[in-house]
C-alpha cells in the first residue's frame, strides 16, 4: 500500500513537473511572438518614414528642377507640401531655406506658394506664383523669373494665413500662431490644445485633402484643415473661420474661431492609453478649457501631462497677465474626503509646475472638487464599472479667464 501510493505521488510530480514545462514553453513562444510582432510593427513605421522623407526629397528636387527651368535659380527649397486640390488644379506651399543672392530685399523670401496644373500630355506646369502682399514693392523678377506665362501675384489669402498659422503651431510657437488671430478672441485654450495635438511637427498637411474650403463669402471663409501623422499612423482634422481685414494699404485675413470638435472624434480613441489625451473640454455654458489627467489613485504629473504643461507655459507667458482657475477632479473610487483631497494635491502640482515655469502665482487660483463633477460616466447604464469614464474623470481642468 505504501509503495503503491509512493509511486501515485511520483506520477503526480511528473505530471506536475510536465505541465509546467509545456506551459512555460507556450509563455516564452508568446513572449517571442509579441517581441517579433513589436520588432516588425517599429521595422514598419521606420519604413514609412524613410518612404515618406524619399518622397519628400523627390517633390523638392522636382520642384528645384522646375523652378531653375524657368530661370528662378537662387531659391533653395527646404520643404514642400500640398495646400490644396481639386481636379485638375493644385496648390503647393515651398519654404525657401536660403535665398543664394547678393540683393537683401529677396531674403526676406520665407516661403511662397505655387498653383500648378496638369497638362494634356499629363506633365504638371507651374501655372501661377503667391507671394506674400508685403513683398509687392520689391521686384520678385529680381531673381530671374523668364517665363512670362506664370502669373505672378501678391495676396495673403486665406491659404497662406492658414499655412503660417500650421507653420507656427509645428514649431509650437504661440506667439506666432496668435498673430494669425484676431485680437481679443477667446482661442488661447484652442491654440495650446493644437500645439499639444500637433506636437512638435509630428503631424503634416495632408497629401489628399490639405486644405479645404468649407464656406465663404467675401468677408469670411471657413477651412478644414487636415493633418497625417509623419508615420501615417494617426490623421486629424479641424476647422478654423478667417475673417477679411480691410486697411487702407491692403486687405489680409484673420483667424477669429477654431472649431476643434472634430477633431476629437477624428483624432482622439480613449481606448489607446489608460491615459487619455484630449487636451481640450468643450463646455457650452462655460467655454474650453485645457485639461490633463492622471493614473488611478495617484496625484503625480504623467510625462505627457508635464509636456503639456510646458507648452501652455509657454502660451501663458506671452499673457503675463492672464488668470489661470485650476480645478482638481477624481473619479467615484474612495471615499468623498480621500476624492477630495485627492482632487486638490492635482491642482497643486499643476500649479507648482506652472510657477516653476514662470507663471506669477497670483494670476493662480485653485479648487478641489473631488468626484462631484464627472465628465464621463463612472459607471454603464447597467451598473458596472466603467474605467474609460472613470479614466476621463481623473483630471485637472485649466480655465484661462
Amino acid at each position: 500500500m505504501i509503495a503503491r501510493y509512493s509511486s501515485d505521488s511520483s506520477d503526480v510530480v511528473r505530471a506536475f513537473i510536465l505541465v509546467t514545462f509545456i506551459g512555460f514553453i507556450g509563455f516564452l513562444n508568446y513572449v517571442l511572438a509579441v517581441n517579433k510582432s513589436n520588432k516588425q510593427e517599429s521595422l514598419d513605421v521606420t519604413n514609412k518614414k524613410a518612404e515618406a522623407v524619399d518622397k519628400d526629397e523627390d517633390l523638392i528636387e522636382s520642384f528645384q528642377n522646375t523652378l531653375k527651368s524657368k530661370g528662378i535659380e537662387k531659391l533653395q527649397i527646404k520643404n514642400v507640401y500640398p495646400i490644396s486640390k481639386n481636379d485638375d488644379l493644385e496648390r503647393f506651399s515651398l519654404q525657401i531655406d536660403e535665398v543664394s543672392s547678393d540683393d537683401n530685399k529677396v531674403d526676406t523670401i520665407d516661403r511662397l506658394h505655387v498653383e500648378v496644373k496638369k497638362s494634356v500630355s499629363g506633365k504638371q506646369e507651374i501655372t501661377k506664383i503667391i507671394l506674400p502682399k508685403r513683398l509687392q514693392n520689391e521686384s520678385f523678377n529680381t531673381l530671374g523669373l523668364n517665363d512670362k506665362s506664370i502669373e505672378i501675384l501678391y495676396e495673403d489669402d486665406v491659404f497662406y494665413i492658414a499655412d503660417y498659422f500650421i507653420t507656427a503651431l509645428s514649431e509650437l510657437n504661440y506667439e506666432s500662431a496668435i498673430s494669425y488671430c484676431l485680437s481679443g478672441g477667446a482661442l488661447a485654450e484652442q491654440i495650446a490644445g493644437l500645439c499639444i495635438m500637433i506636437e512638435g511637427a509630428r503631424f503634416k498637411t495632408s497629401e489628399e485633402k490639405p486644405f479645404e474650403i468649407v464656406e465663404a463669402n467675401s468677408n469670411l471663409v471657413t477651412l478644414r484643415i487636415h493633418l497625417d501623422s509623419i508615420d501615417d499612423r494617426k490623421s486629424f482634422h479641424f476647422k478654423v473661420r478667417l475673417e477679411r481685414q480691410t486697411s487702407k494699404d491692403y486687405d489680409s485675413w484673420k483667424i477669429n474661431r477654431i472649431y476643434l470638435d472634430e477633431a476629437f472624434t477624428s483624432y482622439f480613441s480613449p481606448e489607446d492609453t489608460s491615459v487619455p489625451y484630449v487636451p481640450i473640454r468643450t463646455d457650452l455654458g462655460s467655454g474650453d478649457c485645457v485639461v490633463i489627467y492622471f493614473d488611478f489613485k495617484s496625484s503625480d504629473l504623467h510625462p505627457r501631462a508635464q509636456k503639456q504643461l510646458q507648452i501652455l507655459t509657454d502660451v501663458l507667458r506671452e499673457m503675463p497677465a492672464k488668470a489661470v482657475k485650476i480645478h482638481g477632479h477624481a473619479d467615484e473610487i474612495g471615499t468623498d474626503k480621500y476624492n477630495l483631497n485627492l482632487s486638490l494635491e492635482r491642482a497643486e502640482n499643476v500649479r507648482n509646475l506652472l510657477i516653476s515655469g514662470g507663471i506669477k502665482p497670483r494670476n493662480i487660483s485653485i479648487l478641489g472638487k473631488g468626484e462631484s463633477e464627472e465628465w464621463l460616466p463612472n459607471r454603464l447604464a447597467n451598473g458596472n464599472d466603467n474605467p474609460i469614464g472613470r479614466s476621463y474623470n481623473r483630471r485637472v481642468e485649466i480655465w484661462l479667464d
